[in-house]
């Protein structure tokens, strides 16, 4: 959209020349333009304060991509979609919170730019709305930018999120006074709301509407609106936000009568608190009546851990016009309670709010030491956690250090001690004892210290001490947590002018663009290692392995090229196996059994294949390394992995290992289990026995028959008999397979094989019935895609039909369902069209695209890329790599291995 501030939002004159003059080769000079390097898009921004031109020339470059693409634009194309999630990496980085301040900091025109580069009209009008609220409180909020809002508002398409847009902009124009602007977008806004489909999603936006119009002060309004709302929870929940607003008006006796029409009782407790707080401060006759008619409500809670929670709760902040002799009542009808207490989860909470009674009773010690023997009989982790630091948080809110001090020294695990002593911490903060809050301190451990520390720095902010605390922000490890503390000092230090704001703000937003998030990039990292094992390159996939941030990863990715280096005879296999060996040990001691059978197992492949004299005291090593795991199915499922090694090179050890196999799959209970070790065995035999093959395939096939089993199972064996030995007797099994989703998976099986190809369009009808059949709406879509994929492959007519039948059956809210769409167009050669729906996929799971999965759509089409080129998924890779490290110093690291791998490049 062209608006009223700069003309930044379109392309430069130059980039339309060099894209319209109609020479393949001027387009060139603006794709590398775009990705060669970041100073053409550095400099854009240094031009115009936003990255909007330069994302408007990316996506001009990109509408020259269609489908089908040919091999040599893939790069390229590939290039200008990492280039553009840079920017939006780039734009994430900078949440609302940030584009506050940077209004703040007048720098209007950058935050400006950053709102309008969010994925989605409802994230652009949010960020929008934050900008122009801020503006507007400095009295700077020109008519265009209200202008842009509104068009904004109705780019949204999901009418909830419309809706309540709505009545944010409408609130927008009542606190400038706009009477008749405000009453017709609250209009329109309940005029959307009715078109909202689900009964929920139509109660939580009219609730929301309600909250807005208590907020500009449309009381009447408001309360008429209520019996609209049909969900009984909102309509108590918005109750509460009239009687917030009857309560600014001091009109009490209608938020009473309010209260009193709520459902839900402990709502209703809640209410009448808000309301007690505020007659107690007026000293109002009506006190009494609100606290006794809260009292009432609490004792309809029918869960006795809430009631007392609840009764606590109103103990713990009685009106001064309750005697003494009043409160001690409900103390002793409060703690009477707590021997109907039944279930752990309401009694962990109960025990906790007793133990918080500001109160000197007789009967405290006996609630707290029930409260730490109750530490014992807890068995859910996360109610053991709860209660700890429930109670630690009551205590420090009460200023009961002692009980604090008991409750650290009782609690044994490690990382609730430190939740522990962090409250201690901050209770310590707030009271002014530094000394010992310094001891404290000191005593938590360094892993655990990143809260305490973010208190403090919060504290130092508060108290204007900018350079301390920022210096103070450094020493907190998680990336995350340090970010949110540098915004809070940038904030404090534009409140007291400091003159390091701009500077402070500018660490935290590039702290924030440098964050990753470790499962992604742990995940990118091991498709990148896989790719480089397959074309050869193990010099670059140990490189890569160790930059894997997450140890089991990291070990299974050095085993992985170990292994491989053994059965192909280099020596380097030991050293990458004892690396991997230390880190499992170090790292995960409790598998040191399953560490020690992949170790030996590795050294007996490396000798074998070495044809090394000890070669048969390797092989029985690791075949005692096996025996060592008390569960059998273990056991044979490892030797079978060493005698496929074995087979693999050519040794003739294996024999006696797959007769071993074959006597222990008989003492294995479980018939499912049984079944798979079968398969596992006939396969290896395949190899080098074809009759013996079919003898464990016939055996698996009659405890098929004769057992109820799990649907996988029959579909993974009947895939391995198809595959293996006889289509036919795989076929007869898709009767016993009882699961529509594996059921489709088998039939694709069958579509695939040469041997059908008579028989493939009943396979089909076949195949689409079951894929109708799936119940879950995801596993519906991705069955219809894999028909699909397969017809592909067999370059069946029905493919584009049964890939429109997937989209057909999208579900309302649909997330992984894009990426099998993607996987889908991919296979067809339709890169463009498939980027775009994994996109879509992205905006709604993640609201972008991050650079680290970038690296997973490689991996989801490597099958494609690899048969165009087998070194074009590595070059993607690489280019990628090397656009993302221009804000992400990992990702250049990675370029760097990468950029000394020999690969014949496909671009031109």
């Amino acid at each position: 959209m062209q608006n009223a501030f700069d003309n930044s939002s379109s392309p430069s004159e130059l980039a339309l020349y060099l894209n319209n003059c109609g020479q393949p080769k001027y387009r060139k000079v603006l794709y590398r333009l775009l990705t060669e390097s970041q100073e053409y898009q550095a400099e854009k921004f240094a031009q115009f304060g936003t990255n909007e031109q330069y994302l408007s020339e990316i996506d001009l470059a990109l509408d020259n991509f269609q489908d089908p693409l040919p091999t040599n634009q893939i790069v390229t194309f590939f290039q200008l979609h990492t280039a553009r999630q840079v920017i939006q990496q780039q734009t994430n980085a900078n949440p609302d919170d940030a584009l506050q301040l940077l209004v703040e900091l007048k720098r209007v025109k950058e935050a400006i730019g950053y709102a309008r580069l969010r994925n989605t009209a409802a994230d652009r009008f949010k960020s929008l709305l934050r900008v122009a609220n801020v503006r507007k409180k400095s009295g700077d909020l020109p008519f265009d930018m209200l202008s842009e809002l509104e068009q904004t508002v109705w780019q949204i398409e999901d009418p909830e999120f419309k809706s309540r847009a709505l009545g944010d902009l409408a609130e927008v124009f009542a606190e400038l006074d706009e009477a008749e602007k405000t009453r017709q977008l609250f209009n329109e806004a309940l005029q959307v709301a009715s078109t909202i489909q689900r009964a929920f999603g139509r109660s939580l936006t009219l609730g929301m509407i309600v909250k807005t119009l208590c907020r500009i002060g449309l009381l009447d309004e408001a309360v008429a609106l209520i019996d609209q709302i049909e969900d009984d929870e909102w309509r108590d929940w918005s109750r509460e936000e009239i009687i917030q607003r009857a309560l600014a008006r001091s009109n009490f006796s209608f938020a009473f009568d309010m209260v009193k029409l709520i459902q839900d009782p402990e709502i209703r407790v809640s209410g009448f608190q808000t309301i007690i707080s505020d007659l107690d401060l007026a000293h109002h006759e009506l006190t009494r009546d609100v606290f006794f008619a809260a009292i009432d409500a609490a004792n309809e809670i029918p869960y006795i851990g809430v009631r007392i929670y609840m009764l606590c709760q109103l103990i713990n902040f009685v009106p001064s016009s309750i005697s003494q002799h009043e409160i001690e009542q409900l103390i002793q009808q409060t703690l009477s309670l707590r021997h109907l207490l039944q279930s752990s989860d309401k009694k962990t909470k109960a025990l906790s709010a007793l133990s918080s009674l500001r109160f000197h009773y007789d009967e405290w010690n006996d609630v707290f030491k029930a409260c730490l023997e109750s530490f014992d009989v807890i068995e859910d982790h996360d109610e053991h956690k709860y209660l700890l630091v429930a109670l630690a948080i009551d205590f420090r809110y009460f200023g009961r250090f002692d009980a604090l001090e008991q409750l650290v020294d009782c609690t044994e695990e490690e990382h609730l001690r430190a939740e522990v002593q962090t409250e201690l911490y901050s209770a310590l903060l707030e009271v002014g004892n530094f000394d010992r809050a310094t001891v404290i301190l000191e005593g938590i451990p360094l892993k655990y210290r990143d809260r305490a520390l973010k208190i403090m720095v919060r504290l130092l902010s508060d108290r204007g001490e900018i350079s301390n605390a920022n210096i103070l922000s450094r020493s907190i490890s998680d990336q995350q947590t340090r970010v949110e503390s540098l915004y809070e000092i940038s904030n404090k230090s534009i409140q007291t002018n400091a003159a390091q704001s701009e500077d402070i703000f500018d660490e935290a937003s590039k702290s924030m663009l440098n964050k990753r998030d470790d499962a992604r990039w742990n995940n990118s990292l091991i498709t990148i290692v896989k790719l480089l094992i397959n074309v050869q390159e193990f010099n670059g996939a140990i490189l890569i392995a160790k930059k894997i941030t997450q140890p089991l990863g990291q070990v299974e990715m050095l085993r992985h090229i170990g292994l491989y280096l053994a059965k192909n005879g280099s020596n380097s296999y030991f050293t990458l196996l004892s690396q991997a060996r230390n880190i499992a040990n170090k790292s995960f001691p409790q598998i040191k059994d399953w560490v020690e059978t992949w170790f030996t197992r590795g050294i007996a492949i490396a000798h074998v294949r070495n044809n090394e004299e000890h070669a048969a005291d390797s092989v029985n090593n690791a075949k005692v390394a096996a025996y060592s795991f008390k569960d059998k199915t273990l056991q044979a499922q490892y030797l079978c992995e060493l005698a496929q090694d074995l087979i693999q090179i050519g040794a003739n050890q294996y024999i006696n290992l797959l007769d071993d196999v074959t006597k222990i799959i008989v003492t294995v209970p479980d018939e499912s289990a049984r079944i798979r070790l079968f398969k596992s065995v006939a396969v290896t035999y395949a190899l080098i026995d074809s009759s013996k093959s079919s003898v464990l395939f016939e055996q698996a096939i009659e405890l098929v028959l004769c057992h109820s089993v799990d649907s996988n199972t029959v579909r993974m064996l009947a895939q391995e008999i198809i595959q293996y030995e006889n289509t036919e007797k795989g076929r007869r099994l898709l009767s016993k397979i009882s699961e529509p989703f594996d059921q489709v998976q088998t039939l694709c099986q069958l579509i695939k094989n040469t041997e059908f190809k008579n028989q493939v369009d009943d396979l089909i009808e076949k195949a689409v019935i079951a894929a109708q059949a799936v119940k879950i709406p995801n596993f519906r879509v991705l069955a219809f895609c894999l028909i699909a994929t397969e017809l592909i492959n067999v370059n069946h007519v029905r493919a584009i039909e049964i890939l429109q039948t997937a989209e057909n059956n999208m579900p309302p809210n649909p997330d992984s369902e894009f990426k099998h769409i993607a996987n889908v167009l991919a296979t067809l050669g339709s890169y463009v069209d498939a980027f775009k729906w994994y996109r879509r996929q992205r905006f709604i799971s993640t609201g972008s695209l991050p650079l680290d999965d970038l690296m997973t759509i490689i991996q989801d089409w490597y099958p494609v890329l690899e048969n165009l080129d087998p070194f074009l998924p590595l070059i993607i890779i690489r280019e990628s790599a090397r656009i993302a490290g221009w804000i992400r110093p990992d990702w250049h690291e990675v370029y760097r291995v990468l950029a000394g791998v020999q690969m014949q490049s496909t671009r031109d």
